[in-house]
């Protein structure tokens, strides 16, 4: 094989080649819609947009405005209605970065677990799912509050043990910024004990084999010392709390 066709096999076999062109491929699909003119795309944008306004305008939420969701989203919309765009692009635009986030956190959890082929056949069966589109350009809480989780869950599957644990610091940040987003995420908390778990493993997360042990034979091992994966998970948990309690506070004068 020449050199420039193994340097183009190198390129396309790449995971951030793969990456780049499921995401762009998404983008491109993004593009046909028309999301700064459609009046409405999803089914509560309206909602969405009205929580917002009167926020901007002045009034106070859970007391003159309903509201059954945290106001981390409702935040974001705000902040980006103010100071980016009045228009119904910009909040949409927050639902496309959050999807972006989302697809690559699969990617990698995939990539992690199964391998490049499995990572780019399941981010290409997330974008082509019934419905996904219409959600990932819309400006509605259910993307913005699982891409976080996503993310949380891809730091602890990719990330390196630390002896500061900055995965599980990270990773409690993001969960606990899904939380202030919709409390729906809580449901997803055992994915995370189970993933530090699996980091303490003596093989870690990885379910890939190569050819040749299959055939080998199998000699007993000595039983592994006891896994200790308490601190970590410790870790995640106080981060969480703090962060959540952070963000509470912030929102009291709302």
């Amino acid at each position: 094989m020449s050199p420039p066709a193994l340097v183009f096999r190198r390129i396309t076999h790449s995971p951030v080649f793969t990456l780049g062109f499921l995401l762009g491929s998404f983008l491109a699909l993004q593009c046909l819609l028309p999301l700064g003119t459609a009046i409405k795309v999803g089914a509560d944008e309206d909602f969405e947009y009205a929580k917002a306004t009167l926020w901007l305008k002045g009034y106070h939420l859970y007391t003159e405005v309903w509201n059954d969701q945290p106001l981390l989203h409702t935040f974001w919309i705000t902040q980006v209605l103010k100071h980016v765009s009045p228009s119904v692009l910009g909040p949409r635009l927050v639902t496309s970065v959050f999807t972006l986030l989302l697809l690559s956190s699969v990617f990698f959890i995939s990539r992690r677990v199964h391998g490049l082929g499995v990572a780019a056949l399941t981010t290409a069966l997330v974008i082509a799912s019934p419905g996904f589109l219409e959600l990932a350009s819309s400006c509605m809480v259910e993307i913005p509050s699982l891409a976080p989780v996503l993310a949380a869950l891809a730091v602890l599957a990719v990330g390196t043990t630390s002896r500061y644990y900055l995965p599980e610091i990270i990773s409690g940040a993001l969960f606990a910024a899904a939380l202030q987003s919709k409390f729906i995420g809580v449901i997803y908390l055992p994915l995370i004990v189970l993933t530090l778990w699996l980091r303490q493993r003596p093989g870690g997360m990885s379910l890939q084999r190569s050819a040749g042990l299959c055939s080998m034979p199998q000699t007993p091992h000595p039983s592994p010392l006891p896994i200790r994966w308490g601190l970590p998970l410790r870790t995640f948990i106080i981060t969480l709390c703090l962060y959540i309690n952070g963000l509470c506070i912030l929102w009291q004068d709302a």
